[in-house]
């Protein structure tokens, strides 16, 4: 199914309601922007108090995509060895691959909590990659916060292989959001239909519902319209 060609409906016997569905590939010129925004909302969300850039020389021959799990098996390994030494107890973070221009991979790293030594990171790069190249810049305030993520981590994260373009530790968000299992009112059954939204609003029309779109999903209710959604004129 191609992006935006099928609509995700959650549908009662009185009420339903649509949401056009997304590829969210971020090869989609039309998803792409939306999952960097995403992206830089999460990591925001941790609230980081550095950033991290670990890069590392690829050896002859090697070809990108060994080079980036060499990169993220030598990141691991000095992680776990923080928090397993005491280095860095409270060690959270955040990591987006991003190709450099050679082709080869770079590691972005947001990270919250206790102090890390540089020349210790440094040295300890050196000896598990042959490589010194470790960038540190410390955050003090939310606006150098938004511009280093939307900078440094935002801008295009890369796949190479079966290496993920980003991921975060257990507990690095601090927002409190969390979606809800369930909404008063509404099925919990959603079904993926191959229909454009407009399609949708017009069968729901003919049978005499009211239909209305708010905040890009798509309301429709045998009554009155679904309470806390206002009539669009």
């Amino acid at each position: 199914m191609y992006c935006r060609e099928g609509v995700l409906v959650n549908q009662g016997f009185q009420k339903a309601r649509a949401v056009t569905l997304k590829c969210r590939a971020w090869t989609c010129p039309e998803c792409a922007p939306d999952r960097r925004k995403q992206l830089i909302a999460l990591i925001a969300s941790g609230k980081p108090e550095r950033l991290i850039t670990f890069t590392m020389r690829p050896e002859p021959g090697e070809s990108p995509v060994k080079h980036a799990r060499v990169l993220v098996n030598a990141f691991q390994l000095l992680m776990r060895e923080l928090v397993r030494t005491g280095r860095c107890k409270r060690l959270q973070y955040a990591a987006v691959m991003e190709a450099h221009t050679s082709g080869y991979a770079h590691l972005h790293v947001a990270q919250r909590g206790g102090f890390i030594e540089r020349n210790y990171l440094v040295k300890r790069w050196i000896e598990l990659t042959g490589s010194w190249n470790v960038d540190i810049r410390y955050i003090r305030n939310p606006g150098d916060c938004a511009a280093y993520l939307a900078k440094y981590m935002g801008k295009d994260p890369v796949r190479f292989g079966t290496c993920k373009r980003y991921w975060t530790t257990n507990g690095w968000d601090l927002s409190g959001w969390a979606p809800h299992a369930k909404e008063s009112g509404w099925s919990t059954i959603w079904e993926v239909r191959g229909v454009s939204i407009a399609w949708l609003a017009d069968m729901w029309e003919g049978m005499g519902w009211t239909v209305i779109m708010d905040d890009g999903v798509l309301y429709g209710s045998a009554g009155p319209p679904p309470d806390g959604v206002e009539q669009e004129l």
